[in-house]
């Protein structure tokens, strides 16, 4: 039985009040009426950025161009969510005092908060060029590298900040998260491990530890781990949902159907309590009952994938064929492109006969994936 899991993603999060949110007027700054700037510090700091913007224009205008107030209007912009606006006037910035790589992290901050991973990858790596020991460039680098699927290259920039700053345990967080999307999964439960001895409390690296261990196999410190974290955190259904997949993977089911009975306490309309449920009564060969989960999965959302393959699959079992290739249609238009829901269906074709129908299907799942071999050997017989 395959269960579709949803995977735990984690998403980094700047902490702006860590980072420096504006250059100190130096020695270099030239020709600024100092007057327009304070003002302008003084709306910033309030969070009035339309005034301090304006007053840092106005600075401006009294020079060629200024390293200090180009930033704070990076600055500004940045802090309205105005990102390319921010970009421009960092990159002035940049222009004007090269050896500061904070106008080009700032860039990449821009760049990876609107999804441009690549050209925030870039702005990093200047920014790092400029500043070896810049933690937080190499962990932001590699958040962008992880969003672009490169796991590898986010793994090695993780362990860079690692090496700047060893004993924080989110950075361990993520490296083992990209470790466990390359498959390193003994080396990612080291990072997690090593993440809840820093801090015993941290979440994401419980949440690690649990996943890992149960795609090892190791299910009981899986479920530990999970019970540990809703510990922590009681209403987050999520977790539950996570659990439950451990305990079908264990094929505990009367297990994972008390543990998504408890996730639906939190949200009566959750699919994916009732598919899990659903899952676990087939598992049980308890037709009526995982059909009625199955159908409850369907009403919170008709659209929802497993729903409709899980009807499908069981409508099978029960040789309802007509109502199992409507299911599996409908699954296929909700998520096109899945060669062996494609061939499942060409097999509940070829059992009522519509032969042509059915080779159509296999050919359709060799065309999503050239090496799905069940679809190879059908179309030989069919």
């Amino acid at each position: 039985m395959k269960i579709r899991q949803t995977h735990l993603f984690l998403i980094i999060i700047m902490v702006i009040a860590a980072l420096p949110l504006v250059m100190p007027i130096t020695a270099e700054t030239q020709n600024i009426d100092r007057n327009l700037v304070e003002k302008g510090n003084e709306s910033f700091e309030k969070g009035d950025f339309d005034h301090a913007i304006a007053y840092y224009t106005k600075a401006i205008e009294s020079t060629q161009g200024d390293a200090v107030i180009f930033n704070r209007l990076g600055m500004s912009y940045f802090r309205k969510n105005d990102y390319a606006s921010a970009v421009y006037f960092f990159t002035q910035a940049s222009a004007f005092d090269p050896k500061n790589g904070d106008n080009d992290f700032y860039c990449g901050e821009c760049y990876r908060l609107q999804g441009n991973f690549s050209e925030a990858v870039m702005s990093y790596k200047k920014a790092i060029d400029r500043d070896r020991n810049n933690v937080h460039a190499y962990v932001h680098l590699g958040s962008s590298l992880f969003n672009t699927g490169d796991y590898m290259g986010a793994a090695e920039q993780y362990e860079k900040a690692i090496e700047i700053n060893p004993g924080d345990a989110l950075i361990r967080v993520y490296l083992g998260e990209a470790l466990k999307n390359i498959e390193k999964y003994e080396d990612a439960l080291a990072q997690f491990k090593k993440a809840l001895e820093i801090d015993p409390d941290c979440l994401p690296g419980r949440i690690g530890c649990a996943c890992v261990q149960g795609i090892l196999g190791a299910y009981g410190e899986s479920v530990a781990h999970y019970k540990k974290a809703i510990g922590v955190d009681p209403n987050n259904s999520a977790l539950y949902i996570s659990m439950a997949l451990v305990h079908m993977k264990n094929e505990a089911y009367d297990s994972a159907i008390e543990t998504c009975t408890k996730a639906l306490e939190i949200n009566p309309v959750l699919p994916a309590a009732y598919n899990i449920i659903g899952l676990a009564y087939r598992g049980k060969k308890d037709t009526e009952k995982a059909m009625e989960y199955f159908n409850r999965a369907f009403s919170a959302d008709q659209y929802n994938f497993d729903a409709n393959l899980n009807l499908a699959r069981l409508y099978t079992d029960m040789e309802e064929f007509d109502a199992a290739i409507e299911r599996y249609n409908t699954a296929l238009m909700i998520e096109p492109g899945h060669a062996s829901v494609m061939y499942e269906l060409g097999c509940v074709l070829k059992k009522t006969g519509a032969s042509e129908d059915a080779r159509n299907c296999f050919k359709r799942a060799l065309d999503f994936d050239p090496a799905f071999t069940p679809a190879r050997d059908e179309l030989k017989e069919t």
